[in-house]
C-alpha cells in the first residue's frame, strides 16, 4: 500500500471545521494572494517541504467532497492501492467527454484561455498543439483533484512557477492576457485566466510526459446534473 497525504485547503473557520477527517488541514486563512486561488497555498507547501519519493501528495479545495461525492477515506483507499504516478479524482464526466480535451473545454468556458495557454506552453519549451491533443479520462483533471508522487509534482511545479513568474512580471502582452479577468460563476465573480490555466497544468504534464495515471471511475463521481450526463438505463 502506498502512503497517501491529501491536504485540504481551508480559508476561514467554517472551511477549517469542514476539513475531511482523513485529510490534512492546509491553512490559507490569511489568503495573501487570492488572485492565485489554490496555487498560492500549494506553492507555499512545495517551497517549504521535502517530499517523500514513495508517497502520494494531493491538495484539494474545501469543495472536494461536494464536487466528487467521495469521502476522504474513499479517496485515500483508492489511491493507496495504486502503483501509478498519478491518481485522478475528476468529477463531471460529461465535461471531459463533450470536448476533445480540457484545453478546449477551458476555451469554451473562458474565451481567450486556449490561445494564451498555447503561447505559454511554447514559451515553456513544450512542442504541442493544444487544440489537437486528445484527453481521455486518464488525462483529464479538473479542480486539481488528483494525488501524485513527487516526480510528477516537480514537473507540475516547474510549469507552475513558469506561469507564476510570467504573470507576476506583467511585462508582456501574454502576461497581460494571463491576468485578464474571466467569469468563474456567479458566487465567485471573476478570476484571472491564469487560474484556469493553472488548473490544467496537471493534464498538460500528462499529455507531454510518460507519467502513468489511474482515474477513479468518472461515472461513479458527481456530474453537473444536465440530462445528457446520465446514461439511459433503458438503453
Amino acid at each position: 500500500m502506498t502512503p497517501v497525504k491529501i491536504h485540504q485547503i481551508h480559508y476561514d473557520e467554517a472551511s477549517r471545521l469542514a476539513v475531511d477527517p482523513q485529510f490534512i488541514a492546509l491553512d490559507n486563512s490569511d489568503n495573501p494572494r487570492p488572485d492565485w486561488r489554490e496555487y498560492w497555498p500549494i506553492r507555499q507547501f512545495l517551497l517549504s517541504h521535502t517530499l517523500d519519493e514513495n508517497t502520494y501528495y494531493g491538495f484539494v479545495s474545501p469543495k472536494f467532497g461536494a464536487k466528487t461525492g467521495l469521502s476522504g477515506a474513499q479517496a485515500i483507499a483508492f489511491a493507496a492501492a495504486s502503483d501509478r504516478d498519478v491518481v485522478i479524482f475528476s468529477p463531471f464526466v460529461e465535461q471531459a467527454s463533450f470536448f476533445l480535451n480540457v484545453f478546449e473545454h477551458g476555451e469554451s468556458n473562458h474565451p481567450g484561455l486556449l490561445p494564451a495557454m498555447q503561447q505559454f506552453v511554447e514559451q515553456a519549451g513544450l512542442q504541442i498543439d493544444l487544440a489537437r491533443v486528445v484527453c481521455d479520462h486518464s488525462r483529464s483533471i479538473f479542480s486539481n483533484y488528483f494525488v501524485a508522487k513527487p516526480a510528477f509534482w516537480r514537473e507540475w511545479f516547474r510549469l507552475g512557477e513558469a506561469l507564476f513568474t510570467l504573470c507576476e512580471s506583467q511585462a508582456s502582452p501574454l502576461a497581460q492576457a494571463m491576468v485578464e479577468r474571466a467569469q468563474y460563476h456567479q458566487a465567485s465573480g471573476e478570476v484571472g485566466i491564469k487560474v484556469f490555466i493553472m488548473e490544467r497544468l496537471a493534464s498538460l504534464v500528462l499529455v507531454t510526459s510518460k507519467f502513468s495515471s489511474l482515474a477513479y471511475d468518472p461515472f461513479a463521481l458527481t456530474r453537473t446534473g444536465i440530462a445528457a450526463s446520465y446514461l439511459d438505463e433503458d438503453m
